[in-house]
This record gives C-alpha cells, structure tokens and sequence, in this order.
C-alpha cells in the first residue's frame, strides 16, 4: 500500500467524523451532562447506552481515525477530547449503581448562580 493510499480519506467519511467531533465538543462548551454528550435521553436502556458508545467509538476512536489524525493537528486534539468525554459519559451511565449517583446529583443542580462576594481594592 502506498502512502497516498493510507492517507486518502473520503470526504464523507471526514464530514461525518467532524459533525460527530462538533456535537460532543458543543455538549461540553454548552455543560451539558453525560446524556447530551452520548446523544441519548436520560431515559435510555443500557441497550441504548451501548449502542451510543459503540457509534463513538466507530467515529471517534483515535486508531480508527488515524488518517484524520496524521491530516489535521487540530482534529487530533479535538478527536481526543471527544473520545475522552464520551468514555467518561459511558463508565458512569453503563454501571447502574454510578448512574443513580449521577442522576441524583444532576437533579439537585443549585437553580441560581452563588452570589459573588464584593471585592476590595
């Protein structure tokens, strides 16, 4: 195989990669929970969860997205980022006993911002 070959990456494929990269790095910026990162409603099966994952790591996993990785630096990191999110999400929402511990700590979000002290000069 030459070295053209290894470095050919379809534009659909590198679309798809960047849409998916672009969602989970959104659900971050936007803090959002677990859910939103893996794409799934709080409400999902363990069945669903897997299937979430499953999909991201065919997208977002670093050695099945080496071609992107040796094209782009920036994807690179952003590819990283995005798998990382995404097994953290998964290692709490796979394990029931860590799912209801994060549910219940999700639910009891404080409604307001902490006033901030006045600061003196």
């Amino acid at each position: 195989m030459t070295q053209s070959n290894v470095n050919a990456v379809s534009p659909e494929r590198l679309d798809q990669i960047r849409a998916e990269v672009d969602r989970v790095l959104n659900s971050i910026a936007a803090g959002g929970d677990h859910y939103s990162a893996m794409g799934i409603e709080s409400d999902a099966s363990i069945e669903d969860i897997r299937e979430a994952y499953r999909r991201a790591v065919e997208n977002l996993h670093p050695l099945k997205c080496r071609d992107i990785i040796e094209l782009d630096g920036v994807m690179r990191w952003k590819l990283s980022q995005s798998f990382l999110r995404i097994v953290e999400a998964f290692s709490t929402l796979s394990r029931p006993a860590r799912r209801i511990e994060y549910d219940a700590r999700r639910n009891r979000r404080p409604t307001a911002p902490l006033p901030v002290p006045p600061m003196s000069v």
